[in-house]
């Protein structure tokens, strides 16, 4: 018996409405204020962003944090045998179950997990106009680079490009641990209230696999949270109409030959009463405090002209971190 497409959404709903809630704390701040948003960056790469008014997102795996993505799915695909047994459901059903769930787990190897990317961006204190020191120091080439600030008032429900934006939730790794052992006890409750059909079963296995991948995704060791980081994340399950795929590419970097999203900011899907643009979604441009000095400013200013964001302020932070030069 086929399973009516409402009725399924209704199913994933109800999983993800209570599963996700400890997930989903920047979700109000989103829509009742907007957070500035600064990407820390090399002038460089600033440069093409703006030129190009276009922005990459990178692969977890290429991250400076070892855990990224890995210890999240590891440890939720270890640990779901464990409550798939606690439904105390029939041996058949137990198995569906786990066959559906590790169909989902080999899809994504071999399918989806190459083009899993991420943009990493740290919330930005409204009159700021320093930044912060860690962040000059770990991601804008000790205090050289560039941070693009950007407002989210324009980032529209639903979004005009099949990404998604998520504050990032930092804990220690027992916490971590907990956070998921409670989303997966929840699992259990709600497929158990829900009493559903065996043909109904794959909608428990794939809340329960979502659930997961977002926890791994946005999750984060709690030593990491001065950063303060916000994601943009892009994974194919977004992207039923493929409309991303042709930006899709790659970059050559010291590591080889990384896979990128080469993100287009424009909208995608239309019908948002401010559309996604560069000159709407970039506030300011904060120069490093390492060349911070009014000719760095003057020569930043000369660079944006021309482009969409020339009228766009570019204030200098005044940290008093002393240069280093390779």
């Amino acid at each position: 018996m086929a399973v009516d497409p409402a009725e399924a959404k209704a199913i994933i709903d109800r999983y993800q409405t209570t599963m996700h809630e400890p997930l989903d704390i920047g979700a109000a701040q989103l829509s009742s204020n907007p957070p500035l948003l600064a990407h820390y960056t090399s002038v460089e790469v600033a440069e093409q962003i703006i030129k190009k008014e276009e922005i990459w997102l990178s692969h977890p795996f290429y991250m400076n944090d070892l855990e990224e993505l890995r210890f999240g799915m590891l440890l939720g695909i270890q640990r779901f045998p464990t409550y798939a047994q606690a439904l105390n459901t029939t041996p058949k059903r137990k198995k569906i179950l786990l066959d559906i769930f590790f169909q989902y787990v080999g899809h994504m190897n071999e399918q989806t997990l190459a083009d899993t990317y991420v943009l990493c961006l740290s919330e930005h204190a409204p009159g700021d106009t320093d930044g912060i020191l860690s962040m000059w120091r770990s991601y804008a080439n000790q205090g050289h680079g560039v941070a693009l600030v950007f407002n989210t008032r324009p980032v529209s429900n639903p979004p005009q490009a099949p990404l998604s934006i998520a504050k990032v939730v930092y804990k220690s790794t027992a916490e971590r641990i907990q956070m998921l052992e409670n989303g997966l006890q929840q699992w259990v409750s709600i497929t158990q209230a829900l009493n559903l059909s065996d043909d109904q079963l794959y909608l428990a296995a794939y809340a329960a696999f979502y659930f997961i991948k977002a926890f791994a995704l946005i999750t984060k060791h709690k030593g990491f949270a001065e950063e303060a980081e916000w994601r943009v994340i892009y994974v194919p399950d977004l992207d039923q109409q493929k409309v991303l795929v042709d930006q899709f590419g790659y970059h050559i970097s010291p590591r080889g030959a990384e896979p990128k999203l080469k993100f287009k900011i424009a909208p995608v899907v239309s019908g948002a009463p401010v559309p996604l643009s560069l000159a709407n979604i970039l506030e300011f441009v904060l120069l490093g405090p390492s060349h911070s000095s009014q000719l760095a400013q003057a020569a930043f200013r000369r660079m944006l002209r021309g482009t969409s964001v020339e009228a766009k302020p570019v204030f200098a932070s005044t940290i008093p971190l002393r240069p280093k030069f390779a």
